[in-house]
């Protein structure tokens, strides 16, 4: 059975809608309560007649965990949907925008090395050997301490990296770990 780019758009907007009602968008989907999980498959069973077509709803969880691949969006989505001045605030125009030189935050390790300048994308290789493998384990990543995070770095790049490459790299972390 195949459905075209915009009803994948529309069952994707629809999925993300009941993720931000029943799981935590700062959890890993490995780490959400099985619970929650369920009840959110069934939900979207219920209200997405094209769901209903795949057997046993596997396409749902498909698209959730497609959705957790962006779940700084996710929780960007979350934070609107309980914010009750979130449509007020965003009106009045006091939302911080990327033009002003704020980042969104990355929820890849790719995302994160990129904007650095000096350039030190090309210390991907290194840190992903490192163990940042995947999008979970750089959220995860994210989730540490300060020190444990310079740390890391420090130990996956020594005798790699310069000490303007580190100390570019180490200036981000820091400001993320004060929007986190």
């Amino acid at each position: 059975m195949e459905i075209d780019k915009g009803q994948l758009r529309d069952l994707m907007k629809e999925v993300r809608k009941l993720i931000t009602q029943h799981l935590d968008a700062r959890q890993t989907y490995t780490n959400q309560n099985p619970k929650n999980i369920d009840r959110l498959k069934r939900e979207a069973l219920q209200k997405i007649p094209l769901l209903r077509r795949y057997e046993g709803g596997w396409a749902t969880l498909v698209i959730v965990r497609r959705l957790f691949h962006t779940r700084y969006l996710l929780v960007a989505d979350s934070l609107q949907c309980s914010s009750p001045t979130g449509a007020a605030s965003r009106n009045q125009g006091t939302e911080s925008s990327p033009s002003r030189g704020v980042r969104p935050l990355p929820s890849t390790l790719m995302q994160f090395l990129k904007p650095i300048k000096p350039n030190v994308f090309k210390y991907l290789l290194p840190l992903t050997s490192a163990g940042l493998v995947d999008n979970d384990k750089f959220q995860e990543f994210l989730t540490f301490s300060l020190d444990v995070k310079i740390g890391f770095i420090r130990h996956a790049l020594e005798e790699r990296a310069s000490e303007s490459e580190l100390k570019a790299i180490i200036n981000v972390i820091e400001k993320l770990d004060g929007t986190l």
